[in-house]
């Protein structure tokens, strides 16, 4: 890139190579149009070595208020976008200050190829819901090196050639731990680190175990229920008992064939299953999908679910990618 009237004691005014740059982020990241400021910062140090200090400021935030493609929002405190705040607030577990919208693209990119679904959010959702798991047991998952400067934790993914990914950060005077990046085990970041193991579900489904139908609550929700298929109250509980036992009575004949017929999600720390309901003969699709909870002495058909809902696939995806062509993650590429 040009220097364009950058001289040794002033700063520069953006070119128009600059701009042609400006656009190529812009189309890249930016499909909803809204990114910040320091996304935007953050991204052009690392792709193209510029720094924001560079540019004469003025100059700077009069292009950005003249150009209505660019919808910077100026963030001047810690940027906790695509992460949940009540992490940091309950447990002061960690303060992720960074960039996360330019973190989770490279995230995307180092994982075993997988639909994310728009802009990711599948994959913030993930990394959201994987935090709060680890968190109350935080000891277990994080490792720190000898200095205290900085620490990482698995995150349960991997690259296509199998190696675990490792969320990486750095340790401030303050004590805030701020996201780095996202590396495999064979990266420099993590040579004076011990690699900690992911989080572990046990996923089994006992075929011995009684059904209970939660009437009331699937009732309370079947105007979920596409309406030219919505039966009598007494139609959809029966029909709904029917499948659930059909579905069990295939998992006994067939266990190696578990992910492919009902898939396990987590809610609330607990294993639980979505059982997909098919209102008709003809349908190539679920409707509808029953949540299965297990009980001490048999399991609760509690609610229904859709497809089209984004909870079933974010419960899902945290155990693990769904085996089933019916639930992919909302709002897919």
């Amino acid at each position: 890139m040009s220097n364009g009237n950058k001289t040794a004691n002033t700063k520069r005014i953006p070119t128009q190579e600059d701009l042609d740059i400006f656009d190529k982020i812009y189309e890249k990241y930016n499909d909803n149009g809204f990114i910040t400021f320091q996304d935007f910062a953050e991204y052009i140090k690392d792709e193209y070595e510029i720094k924001i200090s560079d540019f004469e400021f003025d100059s700077w935030t009069k292009m950005f208020k003249t150009l209505p493609k660019y919808h910077i929002i100026r963030d001047d405190k810690p940027h906790l976008s695509g992460f949940k705040a009540s992490i940091n607030k309950a447990s002061g577990f960690v303060n992720f200050i960074g960039s996360p919208f330019h973190k989770f693209s490279k995230l995307a990119e180092l994982c075993e190829k997988e639909d994310w679904g728009v802009n990711n959010q599948s994959l913030k959702n993930y990394f959201d819901d994987y935090v709060e798991l680890i968190e109350d047991d935080i000891n277990k998952y994080l490792s720190f090196n000898q200095q205290k400067t900085k620490c990482c934790f698995n995150i349960g993914l991997h690259t296509r050639h199998f190696s675990d990914i490792f969320a990486c950060l750095n340790v401030n005077a303050k004590g805030e731990k701020v996201l780095d990046g996202f590396y495999t085990e064979a990266d420099r970041w993590l040579s004076d680190l011990d690699l900690p193991e992911p989080y572990t579900f046990s996923v089994n489904f006992d075929t011995n175990l009684s059904f209970r139908l939660d009437r009331e609550h699937i009732l309370d929700n079947k105007y979920r229920i596409p309406e030219e298929k919505r039966e009598s109250d007494k139609a959809i509980l029966a029909d709904i008992e029917i499948q659930a036992k059909t579905l069990k009575r295939l998992i006994k004949r067939e266990p190696h064939n578990l992910s492919n017929l009902i898939v396990p999600i987590c809610y609330k720390r607990k294993v639980c299953f979505l059982f997909p309901i098919f209102l008709t003969d003809e349908s190539i699709e679920p409707e509808i999908l029953l949540t299965c909870e297990k009980q001490p002495t048999s399991y609760l058909l509690k609610t229904i679910l859709t497809p089209s809902m984004d909870t079933p696939y974010r419960y899902a995806r945290i155990i693990g990618k769904p085996n089933v062509e019916w639930l992919k993650p909302k709002g897919r590429l």
